[in-house]
């Protein structure tokens, strides 16, 4: 796992898809007060526990007034939760990083 932080962003790279690494390897409540664009490998299985996990740190974010945003490549709308915010490409993550950002700071 690969991260890096630019201005308010951390970018989280997946390399391996045991969940349980993840969670020792990245700690996300360090990070609550950061937007998080999270990237899914094509080798991630998206076991309930994985999609668990990714949406217990999503609804966190929120709380704390941050954007978590899954980048999938072979993005499929039917094999992800309506609440995770989900998207193929690191560009749309940033748009959508801006965009929740504008309606946080006009109170929506």
């Amino acid at each position: 796992m690969s991260f890096e932080l630019q201005h308010n962003i951390v970018f989280v790279h997946q390399n391996q898809s045991a969940i349980s690494k993840l969670l020792q390897d990245f700690d996300f409540e360090s990070h609550s007060h950061q937007n998080i664009i999270f990237f899914v490998g094509d080798h991630q299985d998206l076991s309930v526990e994985f999609l668990h996990i990714i949406s217990d740190v999503s609804k966190k974010h929120q709380q704390h007034n941050q954007s978590f945003v899954l980048v999938c490549s072979a993005f499929s709308p039917e094999e992800w939760p309506e609440h995770l915010v989900v998207v193929p490409t690191e560009q749309e993550a940033l748009d959508t990083i801006d965009m929740e950002e504008m309606q946080r700071d006009l109170g929506f």
